[in-house]
């Protein structure tokens, strides 16, 4: 398996820096933020931008949300449901958000393997770029 850099910005006088080097020398670009901070506005802008695939880390809060019927995010999250079943009957039932209120160890521990999963998805398919966002 290659080495990857993983390269980010926290700021604007670094983000110039960092977006000069996707997709050319990274083929991940992470965008986050609080809720409502813009971070789907951006993704869909460097998306066409860069002709890269966005992967939304909301799909797995928000699964049956038509938005992601069809899209690569939503094979991956089925993918990544079937292999993680505790998460999976959490899911099914609608009870995702109550797990992030009454056992936020859990709801951390479920979101870090959905987020690995997801990157090394991406690591793997180096000929595509990526834009990974979410909370």
């Amino acid at each position: 398996m290659r080495k990857y850099r993983v390269n980010y910005f926290i700021s604007k006088d670094n983000f110039k820096n960092n977006i000069d080097k996707f997709p050319k020398e990274n083929n991940v670009l992470f965008i986050t933020g609080l809720s409502g901070s813009g971070k789907t506005t951006l993704s869909n802008d460097f998306s066409k931008r860069y002709k890269s695939i966005i992967l939304s880390l909301d799909c797995l809060g928000n699964y049956y949300n038509p938005k992601f019927e069809n899209t690569l995010i939503k094979k991956l999250t089925n993918k990544f449901l079937k292999a993680n079943p505790n998460i999976s009957n959490i899911i099914k039932k609608g009870k995702y958000m109550e797990l992030k209120l009454n056992n936020f160890n859990d709801y951390i521990e479920y979101n870090n393997k959905y987020f690995n999963y997801i990157y090394k998805y991406c690591l793997n398919h180096f000929d595509k770029s990526f834009i990974i966002e979410g909370t």
